[in-house]
C-alpha cells in the first residue's frame, strides 16, 4: 500500500498524507533520497496511525528496495 501511495497510485486523499524530505526541506541532505518525511506524533495513538508507520516502515527500508 505505501508504494501504491508514493508513486501516486491510490486515490489523492491517501496520496497527500504523504510527503518526501526533499520537498519538505528548502536543502538538500545526503540520505534523504527516497525517504519519507514524518509528521511530529503527539500521541501513542498518532504512531499507530497509518500515516506515520507507514512513512516510518517506508523511510527504513533501503534505498535499492524504495
Amino acid at each position: 500500500m505505501m508504494y501504491k501511495a508514493v508513486n501516486n497510485q491510490t486515490p489523492n486523499f491517501l496520496s497527500s498524507r504523504f510527503f518526501s524530505r526533499n520537498e519538505a526541506l528548502p536543502y538538500n541532505l545526503r540520505n534523504t533520497e527516497g525517504k519519507l518525511s514524518l509528521p511530529q506524533p503527539r500521541t501513542n495513538y498518532c504512531k499507530r496511525s497509518f500515516s506515520y508507520s507507514g512513512a516510518v516502515l517506508w523511510s527504513s527500508l533501503p534505498n535499492k528496495i524504495n
